[in-house]
């Protein structure tokens, strides 16, 4: 009973991440159209001048003694960053709030925290997304996913695929030959 309360209130911190990043991810929108409609000279320098860094950026890593990094003291990055952010072309999802060490056992606490939650989901095809499939269970398919995916975002990427590659694995192990005939007969 004390797992159930405790597997509760990380729903509600994990759906509350999710909440927050579709909010995040709108606001973006309507900035990013408000841009283009009322700026579009800017919008597209902002567009060219963050594809030009990251250019830079990418060359750096292929060959990092002929393409210099900028320097720690140079203001450029920082300061498209913020452009970005209030023209509304960046991505809330794919922002990296804090960094943090891979945590021991997170992949089986992520495969049973989302095998307990996605049971009591359900895809709906009128609405194209992961619905609740009782009234009674106040949960909601889009932050839930997005939640989950914001705290995967904060891991360094090898470890995601781990994560990832241990829910996938221990997903396809608990279907067993449930998940291959259904993979067969479609």
């Amino acid at each position: 009973m004390q797992v159930v309360k405790h597997l509760d209130a990380m729903t509600n911190l994990i759906v509350g991440v999710g909440q927050a990043q579709l909010l995040r991810k709108q606001i973006s929108n309507e900035l990013n159209f408000s841009c283009r409609l009322d700026s579009k000279l800017l919008c597209c320098a902002l567009k060219n001048m963050n594809t030009g860094i990251l250019k830079d950026i990418r060359a750096h890593y292929r060959d990092q003694e002929k393409n210099p990094y900028p320097k720690e003291d140079n203001p450029l990055l920082g300061e498209l960053c913020k452009y970005l952010e209030c023209a509304g072309l960046s991505d809330p999802v794919t922002k990296i709030y804090i960094t943090s060490d891979p945590l021991q056992g997170f992949a089986v606490f992520l495969f049973a925290f989302l095998l307990s939650k996605l049971s009591a989901l359900t895809y709906s095809k009128e609405f194209d997304t992961m619905m609740r499939r009782d009234r009674k269970v106040l949960i909601d398919g889009a932050p839930l996913i997005y939640g989950v995916v914001t705290i995967l975002q904060q891991f360094h990427p090898s470890y995601v695929a781990h994560v990832s590659f241990c829910v996938i694995f221990g997903f396809g192990a608990l279907c067993g030959n449930d998940m291959f005939n259904f993979v067969a007969s479609s």
